[in-house]
């Protein structure tokens, strides 16, 4: 008896939970919501809110209406050496880093929309760490370590090898 009455108390309790929980409503982006590329490789939310994506078409900002793509067109100068996006990161300034396909670095600043390429040359990252005090670490298949520091005045870059 006290068995039984142990079970209808805990099977009691566990609906209770169940019915608690609050219900999740999910949203598909396609191409028909401005999403052209469906390969996402990674995602962000900034300090504001906005959500971006590191796509095979570019970069994508999303502020929860509209989706807007970055990315480079022949002629443009827009500083990109490839539209494929494999990652991304938020630095405490609000610049986007971005690690492309082809293994180079990216600084996109969100003010500007404007894209800078790391002044390096002859690297391939393997992987992109952004630091909380805004300090970017960059590894890379050469056995080097970047390590790139954004000047709190002027932002602009300075790299040490």
């Amino acid at each position: 008896m006290r068995k039984n009455f142990l079970c209808f108390i805990s099977c009691l309790w566990a609906i209770c939970l169940c019915h608690a929980q609050l219900p999740h409503i999910f949203t598909q982006y396609t191409s028909e919501n401005g999403l052209s590329q469906k390969t996402v490789q990674s995602i962000i939310q900034d300090h504001k809110g906005l959500m971006w994506f590191a796509t095979w078409d570019g970069l994508y900002k999303f502020d929860g209406y509209t989706f807007k793509n970055y990315k480079a067109h022949p002629g443009d100068h827009i500083g990109l050496s490839n539209n494929r996006m494999d990652n991304i990161k938020e630095d405490p300034y609000g610049y986007i880093w971005l690690q492309s396909y082809d293994q180079r670095v990216f600084r996109f600043d969100p003010r500007t929309e404007k894209f800078q390429a790391i002044p390096y040359d002859n690297y391939l990252s393997q992987e992109l760490y952004v630091l909380p005090t805004g300090d970017v670490w960059i590894t890379t298949s050469q056995k080097e370590l970047i390590h790139i520091t954004t000047h709190p005045d002027t932002h602009s870059i300075i790299i040490n090898h």
